[in-house]
């Protein structure tokens, strides 16, 4: 577990500030989107008071020794799908729009065989947070003078099978039960789901709502391509949108809202 408190000054008052989880992109699959990942990519760079956390699995990092490992589905060496995650990255690292990288459960099994933790040395090279495999993130929102209510995420890489979008909710709403904050965010089973759910409690002597967010935070790995075997394909996985979610939050009304970007 991480923490990360951050603070964040508005370039313009008007502005939400947008948060857009980057993860389980699988570099070096021949199932990866990489044109709608630099999209993607790009829209954060190009967007005013927009930032990135990445959700882990930026690399496919699937070694010889794994049974899911094929040498025409699985090109690349792992080191250079690390190279190239990181030059696609660097852009926003140095405009400081990256909060901070979670790793995933792919990075996770390269370190666990070979003492190499790909996440950290993307993090030391990009000069950006290592949020390890969860963390909590606070972020404080200003413009000038003037400070908005500190909204509080817990993301993690998660951990599930990749059943149906039932079961990744119940997922992450035992997440809620664990763990406070505005935001809970997961990757990992590739879909994109926001389950807003209202709470109430008292303040004083009124009945006031507070809303969390539940976020699957979705994938850039295509399911089936014509002309690719997958491991997906022979375990027959449920096709899913590929994409990614952009939260919008707005410091002076404590209101989040969310659209897809796919």
């Amino acid at each position: 577990m991480e923490i990360l408190i951050k603070e964040i000054k508005l370039k313009n008052k008007k502005n939400p500030l947008k948060i857009v989880p980057v993860g389980d992109i699988h570099f070096g699959n021949k199932n990866c989107n990489i044109s709608l990942l630099k999209r993607t990519l790009q829209y954060i760079n190009d967007t005013e008071d927009c930032y990135m956390i990445g959700m882990g699995d930026y690399v496919e990092a699937i070694l010889a020794q794994d049974h899911r490992f094929e040498q025409d589905n699985h090109p690349f060496a792992v080191q250079d799908q690390m190279y190239q995650i990181m030059e696609w990255f660097r852009p926003l690292a140095e405009k400081g729009k990256i909060l901070g990288l979670l790793t995933g459960n792919h990075e996770e099994k390269v370190r666990k065989m070979t003492s190499w933790d790909l996440t950290n040395v993307m993090c030391s090279n990009l000069n950006v947070p290592y949020l390890g495999y969860s963390a909590f993130i606070r972020l404080s929102i200003s413009h000038k003078q003037v400070h908005g209510y500190p909204f509080i995420i817990y993301a993690t890489h998660g951990v599930s099978s990749a059943g149906k979008a039932g079961s990744t909710l119940n997922r992450l709403l035992t997440m809620g039960e664990k763990f406070d904050a505005d935001i809970l965010m997961m990757g990992h089973t590739h879909k994109i789901i926001d389950y807003p759910q209202v709470k109430i409690s008292l303040a004083k002597t009124k009945l006031v709502k507070r809303i969390q967010h539940f976020i699957n935070t979705g994938s850039f790995l295509e399911t089936y391509i014509n002309g690719t075997i997958s491991y997906a394909e022979r375990a027959q996985y449920q096709p899913l949108e590929t994409g990614t979610i952009e939260l919008k939050l707005y410091p002076a009304t404590k209101q989040i809202v969310s659209r897809k970007l796919t």
